[in-house]
């Protein structure tokens, strides 16, 4: 499930070789793809085993082929099978294969035989003509989640819940911001958190603060707590081990969904 989360690498394999000819009597191109482990030995000092690994070679279809920036998705795995992958996930140091592909553009995705298993690693391919090869990442672009406040919105139990927070001063302070949603968290067993840092309230004021007053008023504490409750929705659908944490691949996802 979290397969489509690891590293993904591609290589372009334009030049056949001079002795082409393949299974399918296609010009093939011969690499040889080499998983090595980093820094095992100081691991071990530590108590740790090798992990085991392998990879999985994809060919990436014509109509993907441009979009070298996107980085692939489980449904792409879940219907396009491997064209080649190394022999076994075993736990040695390195894990090689030589491959005979067709000319085309391939997806290297290496990987642990138990999910979530973090690791360094370095990835070596070697090809009988030149190669392309680069890294596989999102496009840094972001539509954040920008609730639109309705009459409806404010019920008469969010007032209440200001009014008591906001006193006479009329709007909610960072301070203010911080009592209340440590309250909450207090009695939340699935998440594990230090609190709100009173630096960190103060951030969310700065954020949601739009006349610059310093302080939220009900529109502007109601909108922060939509956002608040929206990106607890995510990261508790992220949170796939119900740790009440989020690790680096359950991280991506809710990035994604965010």
């Amino acid at each position: 499930a979290t397969f489509w989360t690891n590293p993904q690498f591609r290589i372009r394999l334009e030049e056949p070789d001079d002795d082409h000819d393949g299974a399918s009597h296609e010009p093939c191109c011969t690499a040889i793809v080499g998983l090595m482990q980093k820094n095992r030995r100081r691991q071990k000092k530590l108590g740790e085993d090798l992990l085991t690994i392998g990879f999985a070679i994809y060919g990436i279809p014509k109509e993907m082929q441009d979009q070298t920036d996107v980085h692939v998705n489980r449904e792409f795995f879940q219907r396009t099978p491997s064209a080649a992958r190394s022999d076994t996930f075993i736990n040695m140091r390195e894990v090689s294969k030589r491959v005979k592909l067709p000319v085309g553009d391939y997806l290297i995705v290496p990987s642990t035989f138990e999910p979530l298993k973090p690791g360094d690693f370095c990835l070596r391919i070697f090809s009988e003509k030149a190669a392309e090869s680069l890294e596989v990442g999102d496009v840094a672009k972001a539509d954040p989640y920008e609730p639109k406040i309705s009459d409806k919105d404010l019920t008469n139990d969010f007032k209440n819940i200001f009014q008591k927070l906001a006193g006479d001063k009329g709007e909610v302070t960072a301070k203010d911001i911080q009592t209340i949603l440590n309250k909450l968290l207090s009695k939340r067993t699935d998440l594990k958190s230090n609190g709100f840092a009173l630096a960190t309230c103060r951030e969310m004021v700065s954020l949601m603060d739009m006349d610059g007053t310093g302080t939220l008023s009900l529109i502007e504490f109601k909108t922060l707590w939509m956002k608040i409750q929206k990106y607890m929705e995510i990261f508790m659908k992220s949170d796939k081990d119900k740790s009440g944490t989020m690790d680096a691949h359950e991280m991506r996802a809710a990035l994604q969904d965010a």
